[in-house]
């Protein structure tokens, strides 16, 4: 019983990893040369959406977990 879920965790945790990494971070590439070549004034636009895509990433990958209950 506990190998199987730590199996079907592993294989879960493995998946979000893929997403994460080719996804969210390889969608970020070009913003990131885009702001470079704007001396770094880019920055200021980026770096709050780059924070709120991931916030919004791991709220999504917590559910219902941190919900309130009001």
């Amino acid at each position: 019983m506990i190998k199987q879920i730590k199996k079907e965790s592993s294989s879960e945790l493995s998946f979000l990893c893929f997403v994460y990494f080719s996804f969210l971070e390889l969608s970020f590439i070009g913003w990131n040369i885009l702001a470079g070549l704007s001396l770094g004034i880019g920055f200021l636009w980026l770096v709050p959406y780059y924070n709120a895509a991931h916030a919004e990433f791991y709220r999504t990958l917590a559910g219902d977990q941190f919900k309130s209950k009001d």
